[in-house]
C-alpha cells in the first residue's frame, strides 16, 4: 500500500491520538494513534505528514492512519495587511 499525504487536524498529546485530513480532492479524514507515529512524536495542527491507511482492528468498517511520518511544519501565518495606508 502506498503513502498518502495529509495535514494534522487535531492532536491530543495527553490522550495520544488525533485526526489527519488527506491532501487532495477526496479529503478523507481519519484517526491515528501515537503508537503509529514514527520519529517525531509531538505533532501539531497543520503539520504535514505522510501515512498509510489500514482497517481499524477494533472498529470494523473504519479505517485508521498507520506509519505516520512527519514531513513539515507550516510556518506561522502572515500578519494581516490593512487597506488604506499606515497604521
Amino acid at each position: 500500500m502506498s503513502y498518502m499525504m495529509g495535514e494534522v487536524l487535531y492532536y491530543d498529546l495527553k490522550r495520544g491520538f488525533g485526526y489527519i485530513k488527506e491532501v487532495g480532492p477526496n479529503a478523507l479524514q481519519c484517526f491515528f494513534h501515537i503508537n503509529q507515529v514514527s520519529g517525531k512524536t509531538i505533532l501539531e495542527p497543520h503539520d504535514l505528514v505522510v501515512f498509510r491507511l489500514h482497517p481499524n482492528p477494533y472498529k470494523p468498517g473504519r479505517i485508521e492512519a498507520t506509519d505516520v511520518r512527519f514531513l513539515k511544519r507550516d510556518s506561522a501565518p502572515a500578519a494581516p495587511v490593512t487597506e488604506g495606508g499606515q497604521s
